[in-house]
């Protein structure tokens, strides 16, 4: 059963063949900023705001936000999002009410985010909702995206990191392994159980039909990247013998500058010296291999990278891509949205700006990576990429998608 794709989604009559789709920014930076300047210090980060209505108020507002600077794609609140999250750490058990009231609020970001309330697009009669699903490393505490240092079941390296929930909470909501499968790669058994789980947890709300798309997003390690394809697999099985419509989704990965200051794929099991052209090899095939029991996704991603870096980044993919997928029918897309320039400390949970990035610059920057990206053709002639989704991740704020909206129009990368 293959995946649904992205296309239809856009029209063509507004977007074009190969269209360029403006994404939204970061969202939890953005919260911190004015107008605002939102404390967000718990492991749920912005999904505390889906506790009270005062939050869900601003959630609505900062969606509306978005659109107002250009964004046709609005990520939903969901990130960090797992059932045990929404569990009170402090409490000694959990009653079959208590997980209810923690899964009503989860999902929650899903109303919020697909509200007829939200302001139209230009191009589309409402925004398209893209439910954001960060990997298992956001569920720990320090953050694992950008090292992909996992406890076991799940990952095999020694980790400073542990669950951003009591163990209580994880046994009160178990893990069905029976559901996956399992292989002689436990970790990635255990791992796309955890996915499934999470997708099958928000699919119980209703407004999760509305969701467009299906983000897989600040992914670590290939394994999880294999993981995600067999829980999507599971997943779109059952909807299909439900009569559900499939759900178009896409893989992000994420490239950390390294000591030496260059862009590196952080999978601690590609130790060794690989070359950036070398990892994203392992990272198109581990995302477009074909694979009984592994769902193709309808677009490859980068986020949370640095924008002087993505263009680097989109070279060693789309050589890889055109090895691997390049003569295939279906065009998959590329999703970018990198960071606004900045570096987080994920133990002092504090940024920096080492090189004085501005929304200007970051605008142009990326949007000149999108057209190399456009320009890219496979050997037979065909373009590489189906099309592009573009946006910002962690501090590129209204004003940078604002910028990067205005810039792919003075390109003719949209029309106006």
């Amino acid at each position: 059963m293959p995946a649904a794709p992205l296309p239809f989604l856009f029209e063509e009559s507004a977007f074009g063949s190969r269209p360029v789709v403006i994404l939204d920014g970061g969202m939890g930076t953005t919260l911190q900023a004015p107008p605002f300047e939102l404390g967000l210090d718990s492991a749920l980060w912005s999904s505390e705001l889906l506790n009270t209505e005062a939050g869900l108020s601003t959630l609505h507002s900062l969606h509306s936000l978005w659109v107002e600077s250009g964004a046709e794609i609005l990520g939903s609140c969901t990130y960090q999002s797992s059932l045990p999250m929404f569990l009170n750490p402090t409490s000694t058990s959990y009653s079959a009410t208590d997980l209810q009231v923690a899964h009503s609020t989860m999902v929650k970001a899903l109303g919020v985010i697909t509200a007829d309330s939200l302001p139209k697009p230009k191009r589309l009669e409402r925004p398209i909702a893209a439910l954001s699903l960060g990997p298992f490393g956001a569920q720990l505490q320090p953050g694992q995206e950008y090292a992909g240092l996992y406890p076991a079941p799940y990952g095999t390296k020694e980790t400073p990191s542990s669950l951003g929930f009591p163990k209580l909470a994880a046994e009160a909501h178990p893990l069905q392994l029976e559901w996956i499968g399992e292989t002689a790669d436990k970790e990635e058994d255990h791992l796309a159980a955890w996915h499934l789980q999470r997708l099958e947890d928000f699919a119980k709300e209703p407004a999760f039909e509305k969701m467009g798309i299906l983000a897989f997003e600040t992914t670590p390690l290939i394994r999880e990247a294999r993981a995600i394809r067999r829980a999507m697999d599971m997943f779109e099985l059952a909807r299909e013998g439900e009569g559900m419509r499939p759900k178009a989704f896409y893989i992000s990965f994420v490239f950390p500058v390294d000591d030496e200051g260059n862009p590196k794929f952080p999978d601690p099991d590609m130790e060794g010296g690989l070359s950036l052209e070398e990892q994203a090899t392992k990272i198109v095939e581990a995302t477009f291999g074909e694979k009984e029991g592994y769902l193709m996704p309808a677009a490859i991603g980068v986020n949370c990278t640095n924008p002087l870096e993505l263009g680097k980044v989109v070279e060693a993919l789309g050589k890889a891509f055109e090895e691997t997928v390049g003569e295939r029918e279906e065009r998959p897309w590329l999703v970018l949205y990198p960071d606004g320039g900045s570096v987080y400390d994920v133990v002092t949970r504090t940024w920096s700006n080492p090189t004085g990035m501005n929304e200007s610059r970051w605008a142009t920057l990326n949007t000149q990576t999108v057209k190399t990206a456009l320009s890219r053709t496979t050997s037979g002639g065909l373009p590489l990429f189906g099309g592009v989704v573009v946006g910002g991740c962690c501090k590129a704020g209204p004003g940078a998608i604002k910028a990067l909206r205005t810039e792919c129009e003075k390109e003719g990368l949209i029309k106006v």
